[in-house]
């Protein structure tokens, strides 16, 4: 059951980041959106997936925003912490 409300959240948040994908790296909404659908994954344990919009998220930064920015040093951090994670987890 709580799987279903991972992939109903998943399913909204990824309506979400399509519809502000236009969206500057500075705008905080879009960048919320992104996130929020990384962690959403990541709690899913769909680790992949989670990354994935972590490294699409750090290239829309990346491209916009100066390296040393704050907002790509979070992305980074939670980036490497999926990494960590993933290292963890006994896929059997």
């Amino acid at each position: 059951a709580q799987q279903g409300r991972y992939d109903e959240s998943v399913a909204l948040l990824r309506s979400a980041v399509a519809a502000l994908a236009d969206a500057p790296p500075s705008d905080d909404l879009a960048l919320r959106a992104r996130q929020a659908l990384a962690d959403t994954l990541r709690l899913a344990v769909r680790f992949d997936e989670s990354l994935a919009v972590l490294d699409d998220t750090l290239a829309w930064q990346l491209a916009n925003l100066p390296a040393g920015h704050p907002d790509v040093a979070r992305t980074r951090m939670r980036r490497a912490g999926i990494l960590q994670l993933w290292s963890n987890v006994d896929f059997v």
